[in-house]
């Protein structure tokens, strides 16, 4: 997987044997890197968006909290696929980003009609 945080900067994720390096390669070519076993990567996927809380976080000014508002980081969902999981009696959602990165959940299906009772009252009146 590659992404491009900075205009000429690029950051990978790269095979090295049998664990993973996150790679960055800077405007002049120069790499960095950090190797870590897969079983640390799939950790570290799982911290990242709580570090994104954090970072986006010290966006909240005064300003913002006292208009009941939050900064938020939003990752725009290109598809999203719902199963059932009837040994466990869940709701399988998965949300598809436009990298090709799925996240699944599994929701009570009390959650899930709240959920679908709540997208469907936001979306009223909305264009598609």
């Amino acid at each position: 997987m590659s992404t491009q945080p900075e205009q000429y900067e690029t950051l990978n994720v790269e095979p090295h044997g049998k664990d993973f390096a996150v790679v960055r390669t800077g405007a002049d070519g120069s790499r960095s890197g950090l190797v870590l076993p897969e079983t640390s990567l799939i950790f570290l996927a799982r911290m990242l968006p709580e570090t994104v809380r954090k970072i986006v976080g010290r966006r909240d000014t005064p300003q913002v909290k006292q208009n009941g508002l939050q900064a938020i980081h939003a990752v725009p969902v290109t598809h999203v696929k719902v199963n059932q999981d009837m040994a466990r009696g869940k709701i399988l959602l998965s949300l598809i980003e436009e990298l090709g990165n799925e996240v699944g959940f599994a929701l009570d299906p009390e959650l899930a009609r709240q959920l679908g009772e709540d997208l469907a009252r936001r979306t009223a009146g909305m264009r598609a």
